[in-house]
């Protein structure tokens, strides 16, 4: 059992971890055609992964540049699952705070680091977070896991050809 409950769909959770591993695995493969020594391409694949997390988007400088990194998505994916189909985050703006901007989160009211008034979704996550839409980030997701299987096919026919029968 989990310390922590998750709280969305396990369906939605499901096909998070599918994707995310479809992803992975596309990069696991240009790692080991690559890297031919089987421990550093290991090494390489581990060390790339903890790298590529940081453009997730917890890290406002990095995750800003972030939308070419498939971890982007994925934490988009994982915070939508959890906050909007678990918690139930309200993600619009209710027009009282429309009205009056001088409302503060007591009266549900938030505003970003800028001073716009935003959503409580959007106020809880960081800014490449922003505006959830789960079927966007789940076919980037898809993208992502096919461009890296096909850049793996294409390294597969073009490195070692003298070793081609």
């Amino acid at each position: 059992q989990l310390m922590v409950p998750l709280r969305g769909p396990f369906l939605l959770y499901w096909l998070l971890w599918t994707m995310s591993v479809f992803v992975i695995h596309g990069l696991s493969y240009i790692m080991a055609i690559g890297i031919l020594e089987m421990g550093n391409a290991t090494i390489a694949g581990v060390i790339m992964s903890i790298v590529l997390t940081m453009f997730e988007g917890f890290i406002d400088l990095l995750g800003n540049i972030g939308a070419w990194c498939y971890t982007l998505w994925l934490g988009r994916a994982a915070s939508n699952i959890e906050l909007l189909q678990g918690y139930s985050v309200e993600t619009s703006i209710p027009q009282i705070c429309r009205d009056n901007p001088d409302l503060t989160g007591e009266d549900g009211c938030y505003q970003n680091q800028d001073g716009e008034t935003v959503s409580f979704y959007d106020f809880l996550v960081g800014e490449p977070h922003s505006s959830p839409n789960l079927a966007i980030d789940f076919v980037l997701l898809l993208f992502f896991g096919v461009l890296l299987r096909s850049i793996a096919c294409l390294l597969i026919h073009t490195l070692n050809t003298d070793k081609r029968r």
